[in-house]
């Protein structure tokens, strides 16, 4: 009996489909996100905070891990053509600095924020007048904010890394070095896709993260497009004002 081609299982085709469809839409949602992401943390009420300043980054690399891995992947599936296998530093530059840079700055953030909480709590201890109290409560929202924002990133990072770790841990010190079926082996680059994928939308969903859990960073963000749309319509108006002087009306019809 012929052993079927893994490429024509159910399972291979889908990853494949999935590879090529999904991937430009995570890549075009991750930059749109990130992007706005960092023009609202930029903005002159948020951007003087080192909290802000980490949060500026991790956009920026969110973005880079997008366009230098999944990009990667899915020009594998539309060319079959791997960076990779003609250059060992893009190599070592994928697979090294994005998780490092990651790791580092949730690290800093969650510090930073946890001194910024006890430097507040210690100044509302010894605030005497109203307007110190008020002072001291408007940091703390301030640190609420910032605290739930990244306390949230932090947790979907670990959630959408962790099953990619755990499958290449696997993959590298227990996974089989040959297939006993080209069914297994459909099956494993379907469960390669999954987890590949799950890791992206971790670069590509903070903004949504932002917009559920930060308040202010939803005002924020209304305000900015609320100018936009402003913007627009006096535009609009010049516009329609320049162009009556040239109008006339006609009547000998």
């Amino acid at each position: 009996m012929v052993m079927p081609d893994n490429r024509e299982l159910a399972e291979y085709k889908v990853a494949v489909a999935l590879w090529k469809y999904m991937s430009p839409c995570l890549m075009l949602l991750g930059l749109v996100g990130n992007t706005l992401s960092f023009v609202v943390l930029s903005k002159s009420s948020m951007r003087k905070t080192t909290t802000s300043l980490y949060l500026r980054f991790l956009a920026v690399f969110d973005s880079l891990v997008l366009y230098s891995g999944l990009m990667r992947h899915w020009i594998i599936y539309i060319t079959v053509y791997d960076i990779r296998e003609y250059n060992s530093a893009v190599c070592k530059i994928h697979t090294v600095i994005p998780s490092t840079i990651l790791t580092i700055c949730n690290t800093s953030i969650i510090y930073k924020v946890v001194s910024s909480s006890r430097h507040i709590l210690q100044n509302d201890s010894s605030s005497g007048n109203s307007i110190q109290r008020r002072s001291v409560s408007s940091r703390r929202n301030k640190a609420s904010f910032l605290t739930a924002m990244l306390l949230t990133t932090s947790f979907t990072y670990v959630v959408c890394t962790t099953p990619f770790c755990i499958y290449s841990i696997y993959k590298k010190m227990l996974g089989p070095s040959q297939y006993d079926t080209p069914q297994d082996k459909a099956v494993d680059e379907l469960v390669r896709l999954v987890v590949n994928m799950l890791q992206y939308t971790n670069n590509c969903i903070n903004f949504m993260l932002y917009c559920v859990s930060g308040k202010r960073f939803r005002d924020e963000l209304s305000v900015l497009c609320s100018r936009q749309e402003r913007r627009r319509f006096e535009i609009y108006s010049v516009r329609v004002k320049d162009q009556k002087p040239g109008f006339e009306i006609r009547t000998d019809l």
